[in-house]
Order: structure tokens, then sequence, then C-alpha cells
């Protein structure tokens, strides 16, 4: 017979330490944001691969293991297998809000940016309004094709759901990689960091 298992004190302080830790890295950047009145310097390409990676890091970790959770009050306890969603779970709700943080102040992009000549002004209202309306249509579309795909996935995959959560593990993997790249070109074009934290 196995032992149930379950988390010692020292194991759940340690668990709750880290998602705590998640929850109160992204402080630092909101009041930033919040400071600023802007995003600008912050990509929102990267905050939208860390979106998409979080999602899949979730789904895949749910889907490998999809037995032990569905099963987990016949064996043992659900608690040892639901703290690990739980702690995938924080950096997606923390990369949400900057994401609303990062729409919130869309419209100040620009404001910041000095006065070259008369037309200036206006150009840079039209621009503000331009990315705030783009930024706005890329959380529809993002959000379309997340629950698109994780339609055609589920239908697919009914069979072979653990291979399934590898295979978005793999893609989490991806987007935790290349999210990184739009942030470094922008803050090298820029020059400087601005609000980024």
């Amino acid at each position: 017979d196995q032992s149930e298992p379950s988390y010692n004190i020292i194991e759940n302080i340690l668990v709750w330490s880290l998602i705590a830790g998640t929850l109160l890295s992204y402080v630092p950047q909101y009041y930033k944001i919040y400071q600023n009145k802007t995003p600008k310097g912050l990509s929102e390409s990267t905050i939208v691969c860390g979106i998409y990676s979080c999602v899949f890091n979730v789904l895949g970790t749910i889907q490998q293991d999809f037995y032990s959770l569905t099963h987990c009050r016949i064996n043992h306890s659900c608690y040892v297998d639901i703290i690990p969603i739980i702690q995938l779970v924080a950096p997606l709700i923390c990369i949400g809000i900057l994401y609303a943080y990062y729409l919130l102040y869309a419209r100040n992009l620009y404001s910041f940016l000095p006065d070259i000549n008369t037309d200036s002004y206006a150009r840079n209202s039209e621009k503000i309004l331009q990315i705030y309306t783009r930024s706005k249509y890329h959380v529809i579309i993002n959000t379309l094709l997340i629950v698109l795909f994780i339609l055609i996935n589920t239908v697919c995959s009914v069979n072979t759901i653990v291979n399934s959560g590898k295979v978005y593990n793999i893609i989490s993997a991806i987007f935790s990689i290349v999210m990184w790249f739009p942030q470094i070109y922008m803050t090298y074009q820029l020059k400087t960091a601005h609000s980024l934290s």
C-alpha cells in the first residue's frame, strides 16, 4: 500500500511563500505604471506572450495530471494535486492585471513627448488613439484565439489528453522564452526604461 501523499509544514510554507512571492513581485511594476501614469517602455507583445505562456502552462499541467485530478478523491486528498495548479494560476492572474494596467494607461503612451511643432500634439493624439484601439482589438483577438485553440485541441485530444498536456507545456516554454525579445528590442530602441520596473 502506498502512503497518502501530503505536504508537511515546511513544504506548505515554501509553496505558499512561492505563491505570495509571485504575487508580490509584480507590485513594483504596477506601482511604476501608476506613478508615471503611462506604460511607455513596457512592450505589449511581451505581456501578451506572457499571458499565452501562463495559459498554456496551466492547461498543460491540468491535462498532464488529468487522471490524478479526476481520481484524487478516491486515492487521496486533492490538495496535493491542486497546489501546483494554484502555483501556475498566480502568475496568470498577475500578468492579467498587468495587461489591464497597460490598457488603462495606454492613452498616455505618448503624452510625455516634447512638442516639436504646432502639429505635434494632433499627431501624437492620433497615434495614442490608434495604439489604444489596437490594444483593445488585441485583447479580443487573443482571447478568441486562445478559446478556439483550446476547443480544437480538446476535441482532438480526448484519448490522448496527457500527450496534449505535454504539447501545451512545450508551447508555454517557447512563449516564455520568446516573450522577452520584444521587450529587449523596445528598451534598446528607447534607450531608457521609462515605466519598466
